[in-house]
Parts: C-alpha cells; structure tokens; sequence
C-alpha cells in the first residue's frame, strides 16, 4: 500500500487532488494531507514516512521546491512530484530527483499513471535476494546493494553500512548473480563485478565512483561497457518520467 503525503495549500485543489487519489483503480492508498509545507515537515519529525510526495509549487513561506530539496535530505527514496499551473519551475525542479511534473488542473489518467508508477517503485525498494553465508541466511534489499564483487571464491555484497560475504562460490559468478541482473539496476561488469547502476555518480576511463565515494577500479573494456550501460539507464529512466 502507497502511503502518500499530498501538499497544497489551496483547498480546493487539494480535495480535488484528494478525490482523484482515492478513485485510483490499484488502491487503496494511505493519504495524508497537509495545506502547508510546515505541516508535513513537522508530520516528518514526529515520525511520519511516506513513500509518495505531491507537493504544490507555488505556495507562501516555503514553496514546493524548497521543500522538495528539505525532503530530499530526509528521504533519500521517497518519490516526489510536483503539481503546479506553470510550467518555468520544471527544469529547477530536477535537483531533487522528481518523478514526475503535472500541470495544473491535474489529470486524473495521468496522476493515476505517477500512482501505478510509484507502487511499481515501491515494490522494487522492498525487493531483495537471500545470500548464504557462514553466520546463517541474510535477506539484503536490493536497492541497498551497491555492487557484489567476486573475491577469490566467495562473493562480497557491499550495501550501504555493511559488508555481506557469501559461503563459498559454487559455479560461475555471472549465474550467483542474475537475481541481481534480472531487477534491471544492475550490470554485470567484467567477471568480478556487479553494479548497481542507480548508484553511480562518476564513470571515468580507469573506473567508477559510487554516490557514497566508494571508487572501483574496472580494466577498459569493463569500464566501457559500464558507461554504456550507465548512459542507456539513466535516459531510460529519464524517458519514463
């Protein structure tokens, strides 16, 4: 179940938005709704998390790209999309990652769609593998690998705030990993890497930066096709918006 934050100070706007929400054939939805950025930021630090953000643009104090940046800093994989009568706003509004802009008055076909697409989003968050190792089976996130690396015969997931390593390697290291070359985010570099392709920041000729500084050092070949494929998701994943 999506649980939505939906912001707009214009009441009108946001009851309309309200009733298209919870007319969404793929419901039901957990909506909560605020007429200010301050409401849902305060709802935030009490605790409140939610996997879709609709926030107004143009609003008074705190308008919705500021607020936009301030959620960011807070939740990394939350979903944002912005909802306004102008369109000047859509280029700044790429600095936190939206997925999607609509125009004011909202479409409903086309918020359903940024509703089928955020669910779609949600389920690939909580998608993971089982890995096997000498501690007993751990269940790992996908979205929360950075790469797998093959070190001798074992295989070294490395996730954000540890460091994974599976029992021995039985077969080929391609095969231990098409769970991961399967969701899509990932790419299969060389022979002793994995890649999660959403965790990019830097593709260089002797190799790649992570967006959490970690370097690996790949041979050209390996590098080459990385970028390659670095490029065709990042387009993909930009068309999609």
């Amino acid at each position: 179940m999506l649980n939505i934050a939906l912001v707009d100070d214009d009441l009108t706007e946001l009851s309309s938005t309200r009733l298209q929400i919870e007319h969404w054939r793929n419901g039901p939805a957990q909506l909560s709704t605020f007429s200010s950025a301050r409401e849902l930021l305060n709802a935030m630090e009490s605790g409140g998390e939610f996997d879709l953000y609709l926030l107004d643009v143009i609003m008074p104090e705190m308008d919705g790209i500021e607020l936009g940046r301030v959620i960011r800093k807070k939740d990394r994989d939350g979903a944002i999309v912005f909802l306004t009568t102008s369109p000047d706003f859509a280029l700044q509004s790429y600095e936190v990652w939206p997925l999607q802009y609509l125009l004011k008055p909202v479409d409903a076909g086309m918020l359903w769609q940024v509703l089928d697409r955020a669910e779609e989003s949600q389920s690939r968050q909580t998608a993971g593998i089982l890995v096997h190792t000498r501690s007993g089976d751990v269940f790992l996130q996908l979205s929360d690998i950075l790469y797998a690396e093959k070190t001798g015969r074992f295989i070294r997931y490395i996730c954000r705030g540890q460091s994974i390593e599976s029992v021995t390697l039985i077969g080929s290291f391609r095969e231990a990993v098409e769970p991961l070359l399967e969701d899509g985010r990932f790419v299969l570099c060389g022979a002793s890497f994995a890649v999660n392709l959403a965790e990019l920041s830097l593709v260089d000729k002797t190799g790649a930066v992570l967006s959490s500084g970690i370097r690996l050092e790949m041979p050209r070949r390996a590098v080459s096709a990385l970028r390659s494929s670095w490029m065709a998701y990042c387009l993909g994943e930009r068309g999609n918006e």
